[in-house]
């Protein structure tokens, strides 16, 4: 992948597995925005070449998950030299959305950088008060079959990673394929799927949202 098409509306998603990953990734899936997940374990030169790509200006995550973006982002030198300027890593970052409470160095490193900081929680709280309530009214038009649901990106071993661009119709294809083969042992309601994964790996996302399906 070199750079997002130009219709694509981009957010980064950064965490350990927890509800309100699902619940952004399924949000923006929703509102017709695809989704970016980020390791915790991605290198500097790796995540600005998804920063770069992706032109993402809005990432959801825990504080200790977007802190480390930030810094593996910008890196140790160029923090030296920025003298409170935004580093030119950060230039399409505008918007950090923290679930829980966000640390001193987070709000710190953001003011610094100048990004808006929001916490999850309280966005909710305020959309619930705007909307009386009923947050469950979305528009559906902006979601297709051919949308492109996720960017997944490669481990980059051998050279650079590629994002690989999933579309609805590859998840929904993909988990009735695995529904298919989980005959012998089909799922019910009262199953709990233990997320070994972490979310960003395609595999458990395929996981959970297969069990999602079925009502489990």
């Amino acid at each position: 992948m070199e750079g997002p098409p130009r219709h694509l509306k981009v957010c980064g998603i950064t965490s350990v597995n927890c509800e309100e990953w699902v619940s952004t990734d399924l949000a923006c899936n929703l509102l017709g925005i695809t989704t970016v997940p980020l390791y915790e374990t991605l290198g500097a030169t790796m995540m600005q070449l998804i920063l770069e790509q992706t032109q993402m200006s809005t990432i959801f995550g825990s504080d200790k998950c977007l802190l480390n973006i930030i810094n593996i982002a910008v890196g140790q030198e160029s923090i030296a030299n920025s003298q409170g300027q935004r580093p030119p890593e950060l230039r399409y970052i505008k918007n950090l959305v923290v679930f829980g409470n966000p640390s001193e160095p987070l709000i710190d490193a953001c003011k610094k950088y100048e990004i808006a900081l929001w916490e999850y929680d309280a966005l909710i709280e305020e959309e619930k008060k705007a909307s009386g309530e009923d947050i469950q009214n979305i528009d559906h038009n902006e979601t297709r079959r051919e949308s492109i649901f996720t960017i997944s990106y490669t481990s980059g071993t051998e050279n650079n990673p590629k994002g690989v661009m999933l579309s609805n119709e590859n998840f929904i294809s993909a988990i009735a394929n695995i529904l298919k083969v989980a005959g012998d042992f089909p799922f019910c309601q009262e199953d709990v799927y233990i997320s070994y994964l972490p979310l960003a790996h395609v595999f458990d996302r395929l996981g959970v949202y297969g069990v999602m399906s079925i009502g489990a």
